[in-house]
């Protein structure tokens, strides 16, 4: 993931998509939370102001991002796909 990342802030979509596919939904993810975390802190604002201000809906973003980062693990290990990143 780190690489992906790597890639994908040096502006090489694909290359960042063939180390993990997950990349930029991830990043989108946690620009979005520090984002809306600044937001919060910077204008004082109330919890009720905060757009994940449910702690199930976080865990629910939680278990879904590790849900797809597992279903990608499986899907290149079934594949063989691991290998060719080296």
């Amino acid at each position: 993931m780190t690489r992906a990342v790597g890639w994908l802030l040096h502006g090489d979509l694909h290359q960042s998509l063939r180390y993990h596919p997950l990349a930029p939904v991830l990043l989108i993810e946690g620009t979005c939370l520090i984002a809306f975390s600044l937001y919060r802190r910077r204008d004082r604002r109330d919890v009720a102001a905060w757009p994940l201000r449910s702690a199930s809906m976080l865990r629910g973003l939680l278990v879904a991002n590790a849900l797809l980062v597992l279903v990608v693990w499986v899907v290149r290990l079934k594949s063989g796909s691991l290998d060719n990143l080296g």
